[in-house]
Protein backbone atom coordinates (compact mmCIF):
# COMPACT_ATOMS: atom_id res chain seq x y z
CA UNK A 1 0.00 0.00 0.00
CA UNK A 2 1.35 3.44 -0.96
CA UNK A 3 0.69 5.73 1.99
CA UNK A 4 2.31 8.63 0.12
CA UNK A 5 -0.63 8.64 -2.30
CA UNK A 6 -2.86 9.97 0.48
CA UNK A 7 -1.04 13.29 0.37
CA UNK A 8 -2.75 14.51 -2.80
CA UNK A 9 -6.12 14.28 -1.01
CA UNK A 10 -4.79 15.89 2.15
CA UNK A 11 -3.24 18.75 0.18
CA UNK A 12 -6.55 19.23 -1.59
CA UNK A 13 -8.29 19.72 1.77
CA UNK A 14 -5.45 21.94 3.02
CA UNK A 15 -5.80 24.17 -0.03
CA UNK A 16 -9.38 25.08 0.94
CA UNK A 17 -9.44 28.35 2.85
CA UNK A 18 -10.88 28.25 6.36
CA UNK A 19 -13.71 30.52 5.22
CA UNK A 20 -14.60 28.25 2.28
CA UNK A 21 -14.44 25.19 4.54
CA UNK A 22 -16.87 26.82 6.98
CA UNK A 23 -19.19 27.59 4.06
CA UNK A 24 -19.02 23.94 2.99
CA UNK A 25 -20.03 22.78 6.47
CA UNK A 26 -22.55 25.53 7.14
CA UNK A 27 -25.75 23.85 5.82
CA UNK A 28 -25.26 20.86 8.11
CA UNK A 29 -23.90 22.73 11.12
CA UNK A 30 -26.45 25.56 11.09
CA UNK A 31 -29.30 23.06 11.05
CA UNK A 32 -27.71 20.65 13.52
CA UNK A 33 -26.90 23.31 16.12
CA UNK A 34 -29.54 25.95 15.32
CA UNK A 35 -30.57 26.31 18.97
CA UNK A 36 -27.14 25.69 20.49
CA UNK A 37 -24.84 28.63 19.66
CA UNK A 38 -22.03 27.42 21.92
CA UNK A 39 -21.99 23.95 20.34
CA UNK A 40 -22.17 25.55 16.89
CA UNK A 41 -19.06 27.61 17.66
CA UNK A 42 -17.30 24.58 19.15
CA UNK A 43 -18.12 22.47 16.07
CA UNK A 44 -16.63 25.08 13.73
CA UNK A 45 -13.51 25.36 15.90
CA UNK A 46 -13.13 21.57 16.01
CA UNK A 47 -13.69 21.27 12.25
CA UNK A 48 -11.07 23.92 11.46
CA UNK A 49 -8.59 22.37 13.89
CA UNK A 50 -9.13 18.98 12.26
CA UNK A 51 -8.72 20.45 8.76
CA UNK A 52 -5.59 22.38 9.68
CA UNK A 53 -3.97 19.41 11.44
CA UNK A 54 -4.95 16.78 8.90
CA UNK A 55 -1.44 16.22 7.53
CA UNK A 56 0.07 15.91 11.01
CA UNK A 57 -2.72 13.59 12.14
CA UNK A 58 -2.13 11.28 9.17
CA UNK A 59 1.65 11.39 9.63
CA UNK A 60 1.19 10.43 13.29
CA UNK A 61 -1.21 7.64 12.35
CA UNK A 62 1.07 6.33 9.60
CA UNK A 63 4.07 6.57 11.96
CA UNK A 64 2.24 4.35 14.42
CA UNK A 65 1.45 1.84 11.65
CA UNK A 66 5.04 1.91 10.39
CA UNK A 67 6.48 1.35 13.85
CA UNK A 68 4.24 -1.67 14.38
CA UNK A 69 4.92 -3.08 10.94
CA UNK A 70 8.72 -2.93 11.08
CA UNK A 71 8.97 -3.24 14.87
CA UNK A 72 11.05 -0.06 15.21
CA UNK A 73 9.85 2.40 17.87
CA UNK A 74 11.99 5.18 16.37
CA UNK A 75 10.64 4.99 12.82
CA UNK A 76 8.91 8.12 11.58
CA UNK A 77 6.65 8.54 8.57
CA UNK A 78 6.57 11.85 6.73
CA UNK A 79 4.97 12.77 3.45
CA UNK A 80 7.41 13.32 0.61
CA UNK A 81 6.27 16.80 -0.34
CA UNK A 82 8.80 17.07 -3.17
CA UNK A 83 7.60 13.97 -5.01
CA UNK A 84 6.55 15.05 -8.47
CA UNK A 85 4.14 12.17 -8.93
CA UNK A 86 2.04 13.39 -5.99
CA UNK A 87 1.22 16.77 -7.53
CA UNK A 88 -2.54 16.91 -8.27
CA UNK A 89 -2.01 18.11 -11.84
CA UNK A 90 0.19 15.05 -12.49
CA UNK A 91 -2.16 12.49 -10.99
CA UNK A 92 -4.50 10.41 -13.09
CA UNK A 93 -7.60 11.66 -11.33
CA UNK A 94 -6.28 15.17 -11.00
CA UNK A 95 -8.85 17.21 -9.04
CA UNK A 96 -9.71 19.03 -12.23
CA UNK A 97 -13.15 17.46 -12.62
CA UNK A 98 -15.74 19.21 -10.45
CA UNK A 99 -18.09 16.24 -9.75
CA UNK A 100 -15.17 14.06 -8.65
CA UNK A 101 -13.91 16.85 -6.39
CA UNK A 102 -17.34 17.24 -4.88
CA UNK A 103 -17.60 13.52 -4.19
CA UNK A 104 -14.25 13.52 -2.42
CA UNK A 105 -15.22 16.51 -0.27
CA UNK A 106 -18.56 14.89 0.58
CA UNK A 107 -16.74 11.69 1.57
CA UNK A 108 -14.35 13.66 3.82
CA UNK A 109 -17.26 15.59 5.32
CA UNK A 110 -19.14 12.39 6.14
CA UNK A 111 -16.03 10.84 7.69
CA UNK A 112 -15.44 14.00 9.71
CA UNK A 113 -18.99 13.87 11.05
CA UNK A 114 -18.76 10.20 11.96
CA UNK A 115 -15.35 10.72 13.61
CA UNK A 116 -16.97 13.34 15.80
CA UNK A 117 -20.02 11.22 16.66
CA UNK A 118 -22.50 12.92 14.33
CA UNK A 119 -24.63 11.38 11.64
CA UNK A 120 -25.12 13.97 8.88
CA UNK A 121 -28.77 14.23 8.00
CA UNK A 122 -28.14 16.48 5.03
CA UNK A 123 -26.23 13.91 2.92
Amino acid sequence: MDLQSTYKYISSIESITDEAYIELLKPYVERRFSKQPLKLKQFYETALTRKNNLRNDFEDFYTDLLRKRINDPKAVFTFDLDAKDLAPEKSAKGFRHIPEDAEILIKWFRQFCYWNGHKPSCC
